[in-house]
């Protein structure tokens, strides 16, 4: 299975990639590790990316998740991609990935934002707020203050289970 998590930055991809990883044995692996010095030295300046930088660096993604699904039979990966055109070229090199928007609301994630060390400051990501784009089609999972494990571990469990049983059906 390849999945992929987006949604804003403090909205719990990374968290959420590392319950795949710690209660269904994904391998787990965070796109920020590719991000070109260029666009490293942009956030540090608190600069925004070009459309160029984005749409380069989603090629790098995507040729990455290619390399990585050889090696792993259960591969998530997680990254902002905020817009529809960058996920579309992730899924141009890997068709049968699945996408999952993480959903999480403001005041969450801005509490989130200030107890991390990083590079995105709550005014980015108001500022990125307006770029996402939601694709209706795909999965999602709630990473609310009130969500746990368990409950993340559930909604997890029902996509699977979706999954699981669109197969069955396409097989039959």
């Amino acid at each position: 299975m390849l999945i992929y998590l987006y949604g804003l930055p403090g909205a719990g991809k990374n968290f959420i990639g590392e319950v795949y990883k710690s209660k269904f044995n994904f391998y787990f692996q965070d796109a920020d590790e590719y991000l070109p010095e260029k666009m490293k030295n942009k956030l540090k300046q608190g600069k925004h990316f070009t459309v160029e930088d984005v749409k380069e660096y989603h090629y790098i993604i995507a040729d990455k998740i290619y390399k990585l699904k050889k090696e792993h039979q259960n591969l998530i990966i997680s990254q902002a991609s905020l817009f529809s055109e960058h996920r579309q070229i992730i899924k141009d090199k890997n068709p049968s990935i699945e996408f999952i928007y993480i959903n999480s609301d403001r005041n969450t994630i801005i509490k989130r934002l200030n107890h991390r060390k990083g590079y995105v400051t709550q005014k980015y990501m108001l500022d990125l707020e307006k770029y996402l784009e939601i694709d209706k089609n795909n999965y999602f999972i709630n990473n609310k203050s009130h969500d746990t494990i368990d409950s993340i571990t559930i909604q997890i469990l029902k996509i699977t289970n979706k999954n699981l049983l669109q197969e069955e059906i396409k097989s039959h």
